[in-house]
């Protein structure tokens, strides 16, 4: 008589054989101790992973610092009917100009060019005709000359000058744009490098207190990353220096610039 059960006596026993040897590899795999993500982290060394326990801290530390430098930014612009000629009368007043400031004591390599551009001046005109017997209506735009623009930012030290220096340009022709106050790059280094010292100090102390409640001890700075915020400040824009033109002198009082760092680092416990 056919077997009917397709070779099931045959396999039967593999199949058993084969689910427990599942259930075993399983039991050891769960018996394997297991890590938990935290605060470890792996570094190469020579070829080898090396595990560190760690802490991340961060620091800052800011100063109100009295500005040192103070800075005019300036726009002569001139018109013609020719871009030659939009220039020659723009490098008359920008002449007068930088004259004017060295007269009051300003360095020339203190006086620089922003930008300069000589464009096509447009006006729009509303033209109708009745050529057509309707009326026949639109916008054209015509070349009426040039004009040519130059950008200037003179930094300056002496700021029982500076209130001059913004009339003297005003008379010359020239556009006072704005007025701010900063710090020499020598003396914004000595800040930032005052300050950072004092933004690790912060993170490592911070770090130190943390390993001591948990009864570890810091080993090791593993990485640090620093930043700092620093902006000139504004004094005035040129709404102000409009209105402070018919003073007889414009006045010039500087506050204080803040300067912040922050330091963020992991370091290394037992």
């Amino acid at each position: 008589m056919k077997d009917e059960s397709c070779g099931y006596a045959n396999w039967t026993p593999w199949f058993f054989m084969l689910l427990i040897a599942a259930v075993i590899m399983g039991g050891f795999y769960l018996m394997m101790p297991t890590k938990t993500e935290g605060s470890n982290v792996y570094i190469t060394n020579n070829g080898s992973a090396v595990e560190h326990n760690t802490i991340s801290t961060t620091g800052s530390a800011n100063e109100k610092v009295d500005p040192d430098m103070l800075t005019i930014s300036f726009v002569v612009e001139s018109e013609g009917t020719t871009a030659s000629e939009a220039q020659a009368k723009n490098s008359k007043i920008a002449a007068d100009a930088i004259s004017a400031l060295k007269a009051l004591g300003v360095n020339e390599k203190d006086i620089k060019t922003v930008s300069y551009s000589v464009d096509v001046k447009r006006e729009s005109h509303y033209i109708c005709s009745n050529e057509s017997g309707k009326s026949d209506c639109y916008w054209s735009d015509v070349d009426v000359g040039y004009t040519a623009s130059h950008a200037f930012s003179v930094d300056m030290y002496n700021f029982d000058k500076s209130g001059e220096a913004i009339d003297a340009l005003g008379k010359t022709g020239a556009n006072v744009q704005g007025v701010s106050f900063g710090l020499k790059p020598e003396t914004r280094q000595q800040v930032v490098s005052r300050l950072l010292c004092s933004a690790a100090g912060e993170a490592k102390k911070k770090a130190e207190s943390i390993a001591s409640g948990v009864g570890a001890n810091v080993v090791k700075t593993l990485s640090i990353s620093e930043s700092y915020s620093y902006s000139p400040m504004p004094y005035y824009t040129k709404d102000y220096v409009a209105m402070a033109a018919s003073a007889p002198t414009t006045p010039i009082e500087s506050g204080s610039i803040d300067v912040s760092v922050s330091v963020s680092a992991v370091f290394e416990i037992k």
